[in-house]
């Protein structure tokens, strides 16, 4: 063997890649701009909440707001903890340990935290 033919033999190879790298190429962009048209649409935004205020989670807040105290969603050690029951319309204020206790047992959830 010659160089001559190895280097025939290596061009070859080197264009033979090149196509396939280029196919792959290609087909990766078609598919992109597939799934570009599928899922790139604009979409119209519904925006949701998941914590309802109810008339008597409000007048809570707004008695705990009386008491000086500021009520948040985000947990936190606090003073005081507005919970609701499962069933339930009426939020009590219980302390921390409290809240802790019936939340972990599913009698009902905590609805804010007020420090």
């Amino acid at each position: 063997m010659t160089i001559a033919t190895y280097a025939v033999g290596g061009a070859r190879v080197v264009r033979a890649l090149s196509i396939g790298l280029a196919l792959s190429v290609l087909v990766a962009v078609v598919a992109l701009q597939a799934f570009q048209a599928q899922y790139g649409r604009p979409t119209a935004r519904v925006a949701t909440r998941a914590d309802v205020e109810s008339p008597q989670l409000s007048a809570a807040i707004a008695q705990q707001g009386a008491l000086g105290r500021q009520c948040s969603t985000r947990p936190s050690l606090a003073d005081a903890i507005l919970f609701q029951a499962n069933g339930q319309d009426e939020i009590s204020v219980v302390t921390f340990d409290e809240a802790l206790l019936a939340s972990s047992a599913r009698s009902g959830w905590i609805r804010r935290y007020c420090t």
